[in-house]
């Protein structure tokens, strides 16, 4: 028997009972953690792949965020990694969009009706197996045995009515829902089982390699002499966008460092977002500037180191800027506090900052663009992820609350209800902070405890709901 429809047929009948009429809590661990463990059992070649753990990672990572927090965004992260995992089980090395795309194939139903015939076969083996092993048992040998007693039961059950045992009724309803529910989660589950894939998208991205490769020309005389240009062109244009991003950058510290030195005509939040754009499209040309100019053979031209230096001095100026306005933003903080557009602002710096590391690391060792473009999403996708296990409304209400110069209530209003605690904190204290909204706040965390209740059930108890009920 294969033993991979066995792990199938468990994996459904888990899902089954964690989620057919639940809500996402701690069944999502439990399923994560189970479902990881089957695929290493009968999918053995994943276990050499350090993609595929790093898929299993953020898996759970997503699973932990989505059982601990109750933001709305984190069921969508989760399906998604989900996705990916199931994706790199079919290939291990493919890039992260491609693991994707397949993942989203195999959940969607295709790997089942792409193998129904196998997997029909398979069921077929294991009744006739099933058949076989009753086949052998010799049922004539309790045949009579159990018809004489029973003959006799009824007999002494007939003589005193009172020996007799009342048998309880059974009513058989058939669940059509649940039903439903099984078949639907059987032919999305296949494809972690049985995975299948786009084969010829997936072979031409595990075929482009990291590294970049030196193409021979049958004219190295005249390719000498394109690779002579080229090299003299982007030191050219290097060497005017060092110059001009590097008066950018005094003129930025002049405006910090000097009161009243060109003062802005915007206020600074929107000159800080608007900088903060500036800067990501900035930073986004300046790679594709470099992915550009080291994509091929002048990566290997024996006169290139000009160029290379002009290009890491064009690294360290565009991450000098990022960290420049990570300074604004993080002095923004200090005096208004934490909002969404701050910490996305922040992430978004750090994002950019880690795509130029990349971006060295790619003409220092004689990366492919292709590596850039990999090494790039897995980044954005495991800071995406991690950022699910950061109650964000919570840290924002502590850290504003204690921290910022100006408590900007009205935003806090719009945070979920994690935020509740600090704020019923501050009624108890009588600060005057929240002077006039203690009726409301109290009504509203009144509300919000008769409406969340005790889930009688473990398997859609959510961390944070609890913290919340036995704080509140």
């Amino acid at each position: 028997m294969d033993k991979k429809l066995l792990f199938w047929g468990l994996a459904v009948g888990i899902y089954t009972y964690l989620f057919y009429d639940q809500l996402h809590g701690y069944n999502v661990v439990v399923f994560s953690v189970v479902i990881i463990g089957l695929i290493m059992a009968s999918q053995s070649h994943v276990r050499q792949s350090k993609e595929w753990w790093l898929g299993c990672a953020t898996y759970f990572a997503a699973s932990l965020g989505l059982a601990w927090h109750t933001s709305p965004w984190l069921p969508m992260m989760y399906w998604m990694s989900l996705l990916v995992l199931a994706g790199l089980t079919y290939a291990p090395k493919s890039s992260l969009l491609v693991a994707f795309c397949n993942g989203f194939l195999n959940l969607i139903g295709v790997s089942f009706f792409w193998k129904r015939k196998y997997l029909f076969q398979g069921f077929k083996h294991f009744v006739g197996n099933g058949k076989r092993v009753l086949g052998q048992a010799k049922y004539s040998l309790y045949v009579i045995p159990f018809s004489v007693t029973a003959f006799f039961y009824l007999l002494y059950c007939w003589a005193n009515p009172e020996f007799g045992i009342e048998l309880p009724t059974f009513e058989l309803e058939v669940d059509f829902l649940l039903i439903g529910y099984i078949l639907c989660i059987m032919i999305s589950l296949c494809g972690l089982f049985y995975p299948v894939g786009e084969s010829i998208l997936t072979q031409r991205d595990i075929a482009h390699s990291d590294s970049v490769e030196r193409i021979r020309e049958n004219r190295p005389n005249i390719k000498m002499l394109a690779l002579a240009y080229q090299n003299k062109e982007g030191v050219i244009s290097f060497v005017m966008l060092n110059f001009l991003i590097s008066i950018f950058l005094v003129f930025n510290l002049l405006q910090i460092l000097v009161p009243g030195f060109y003062p802005s005509s915007k206020d600074f939040s929107g000159q800080l977002h608007e900088g903060f754009n500036a800067l990501i499209i900035s930073i986004l040309f300046a790679i594709g500037l470099i992915m550009y100019y080291f994509k091929g053979n002048l990566n290997f031209y024996s006169k290139n180191k000009l160029l290379i230096r002009l290009a890491v001095i064009w690294i360290v100026l565009n991450a000098c800027l990022g960290i420049l306005t990570f300074y604004k933003n993080t002095v923004y903080i200090q005096s208004f506090g934490l909002t969404f557009k701050k910490v996305g602002v922040h992430l978004g710096l750090l994002l950019t900052l880690g795509g130029l590391i990349l971006t060295y690391v790619k003409i220092k060792y004689r990366r492919s663009n292709m590596f850039l473009w990999r090494r790039n999403l897995w980044m954005v996708y495991i800071v995406t992820v991690t950022m699910g296990l950061v109650d964000w409304s919570r840290f924002m209400t502590w850290y504003n609350i204690n921290y910022a110069k100006h408590l900007d209530l009205m935003y806090i209003s719009t945070l979920e209800p994690s935020r509740l605690p600090y704020l019923k904190m501050l009624i108890e204290q009588k600060d005057s902070r929240v002077a006039g909204r203690e009726k409301h706040l109290l009504e509203e965390i009144k509300y919000w405890k008769s409406t969340h209740k005790l889930q009688p059930d473990w398997r859609s108890r959510c961390w944070d709901v609890e913290w919340l009920r036995k704080t509140l």
